[in-house]
């Protein structure tokens, strides 16, 4: 694009808008996983069913991520490698 040109404010804003949307898409899914690794739920999905670390410490009939001994090798693996 020419700088020079004139461009209407919604072209110049077409861009900016377009990078926003593309980020919202990219970040909302991290978003949502992340807030919903803290539900009380058997699986990390709607509805809440409140608060807890259960996911990430051991729980009521879980394993969490910090007590499996395998799934902590397999981060150290793809962290070292």
């Amino acid at each position: 694009m020419i700088p020079s040109l004139p461009r209407s404010p919604v072209q110049r804003a077409l861009p900016w808008a377009y990078a926003a949307l593309f980020f919202v898409f990219l970040f909302l899914p991290l978003v949502v996983v992340a807030v919903f690794a803290f539900n009380d739920a058997p699986y990390p999905a709607p509805p809440w069913h409140g608060f807890t670390f259960d996911w990430f410490t051991d729980g009521r009939q879980r394993i969490g991520l910090f007590s499996d001994g395998p799934l902590l090798q397999m981060v150290a693996d793809s962290i070292g490698s």
